[in-house]
């Protein structure tokens, strides 16, 4: 037999009576209308992809834009040594002569070009062309050489034995080859000083664009 405390009172018909007025109706929301998205437009689309390409490009940093001034690799001595400073320097010695400023000036600033200029040589030899023999160091000396050799100096001396045979004995003469040698060198570098002279003044201007392309030259054949 139940229990009195577990009796259900059924519904009564007031309960159940159907809801006519409009203003008690509540519209369960749609599944549809719940989960729908709506997609981006076009309009919308395209000013997400100018954004991230702006935001892209402002990221991006060039290696050789603004190269350091004396962001060059560390080379020896004799990297530096050419007839540019070898010339430049009886130029500094007289100019200590007249005054010790006038000499530290004069020191600063040939030490100053030539610096820029070995590395503009340097470059100039790396991706070669028509006048990268200009800057080669030991161009004049080469042309000297050849050209001593070409000129082909010799003196002969003549002898007759007891037999009244004569014979001539011909031999490479050193000291006219040696002076044609050194007259050629010292003409063709002093052309070349004053060639490289307002040169190497322009290079203090492009030091860091001489740089940049030479870093550039150097990755694109690696």
């Amino acid at each position: 037999m139940a229990n009195q405390n577990q009796y259900i009172k059924p519904p009564s018909k007031d309960n159940n009576k159907v809801i006519n007025n409009d203003d008690e109706y509540i519209k369960p929301p749609s599944k549809r209308e719940a989960e729908y998205v709506k997609p981006p437009t076009i309009e919308e689309t395209t000013n997400q992809n100018v954004t991230y390409d702006n935001k892209s490009k402002d990221k991006f940093i060039d290696p050789y834009k603004n190269p350091s001034y004396f962001s060059t690799p560390k080379m020896g001595i004799t990297f530096y040594i050419n007839s540019y400073i070898i010339i430049s320097s009886i130029f500094i010695l007289i100019s200590f002569d007249y005054s010790f400023l006038k000499g530290m000036i004069y020191l600063a600033y040939f030490l100053l070009t030539n610096y820029t200029y070995s590395w503009y040589a340097d470059y100039k030899r790396y991706v070669g062309g028509r006048f990268s023999s200009f800057f080669n160091p030991y161009g004049a000396v080469n042309m000297a050489k050849a050209s001593s050799k070409f000129m082909n100096y010799h003196k002969s001396s003549t002898s007759t034995n007891w037999l009244g045979e004569t014979k001539t004995i011909y031999k490479r003469d050193v000291g006219s080859s040696l002076l044609s040698f050194l007259a050629i060198l010292i003409f063709s570098e002093l052309i070349k000083y004053f060639i490289t002279l307002p040169l190497a003044f322009i290079t203090l201007f492009f030091h860091k664009k001489t740089i940049r392309k030479y870093n550039e030259a150097v990755d694109n054949i690696n």
